[in-house]
C-alpha cells in the first residue's frame, strides 16, 4: 500500500531478520543459563540394594537396603569467573541486538529504495507516454505543414525521429518499470520463483 507498509512487510519476512531474532533469544537464554550458576546445586541421590548372597557367595536370608541423601554445594570463591562468563553472556546478547537493529535496517533500506525505484519508474513511464503523444501530434502537425507548403520534408523526417526515440524511451520506462516492481517483490520477501 505504501513505503511503510513494503518495509514492514520486508523486515517481518526476511529470513536473515528472522535469524538474526533467534540469535538474540539465543543469547538471552545463554545470559539466563549462566544466572543459573548462581544458585546453588542441589542433588537428590536415592540408592537401592537387594541381596540375598553372603560370605563365600553363599546363600543367605535375601535383604535390601536403601538411602535419600541431598548434596548442597555451593562454591565459595571462584576468582570472578561467573561474574566474567554472565557479564560475557551479557556482551553477546548486546552484540547480537545491534546485528539485528543493523539487519532490520538493510531490509528496511532495501525495501524502501526499490519503492522509490517503482514510483520514479512508473513517473518516467507517464512521462515517456506523453512525450510519445507530443511527439504524434508534431508529427502531424509537420505532415500538414508539408502539404500546406508552410514546411519541409526534413521537417517530417525530424518529427518521425523525435516520435522513433520516443517510442524507445516508452519501451526503456516499461522495461525499467517491470524491473523496479520485481525487485520491490523480491525486497518484501516473495519467492523468486514464483514470481
Amino acid at each position: 500500500r505504501d513505503v511503510e507498509s513494503a518495509a514492514n512487510l520486508a523486515i517481518d519476512l526476511d529470513p536473515a531478520t528472522a535469524a538474526a531474532r533467534e540469535a538474540v533469544s539465543a543469547a538471552k537464554k545463554a545470559v539466563a543459563r549462566e544466572k543459573g550458576t548462581w544458585w546453588p546445586e542441589v542433588d537428590f541421590v536415592y540408592t537401592s540394594q537387594y541381596s540375598d548372597v553372603g560370605f563365600d557367595n553363599l546363600t543367605s536370608p535375601p535383604r535390601s537396603s536403601e538411602s535419600y541423601a541431598i548434596s548442597v554445594r555451593y562454591p565459595i570463591f571462584e576468582g570472578g569467573a561467573k561474574s566474567a562468563r554472565l557479564r560475557g553472556a551479557w556482551v553477546e546478547v548486546y552484540t547480537a541486538q545491534q546485528k539485528l537493529e543493523a539487519i532490520t535496517r538493510i531490509a528496511s533500506g532495501r525495501a524502501r529504495e526499490a519503492w522509490v525505484n517503482l514510483d520514479t519508474a512508473i513517473e518516467r513511464e507517464q512521462a515517456a507516454k506523453q512525450a510519445s503523444k507530443t511527439a504524434e501530434v508534431n508529427l502531424e502537425a509537420s505532415r500538414q505543414a508539408v502539404r500546406a507548403g508552410t514546411a519541409r520534408v526534413t521537417d517530417v523526417l525530424l518529427a518521425l525521429a523525435q516520435v522513433t526515440r520516443a517510442s524507445r524511451d516508452l519501451s526503456e520506462a516499461r522495461y525499467q518499470g517491470a524491473l523496479a516492481w520485481l525487485e520491490l517483490q523480491i525486497a518484501t520477501g516473495q519467492n523468486p520463483a514464483t514470481l
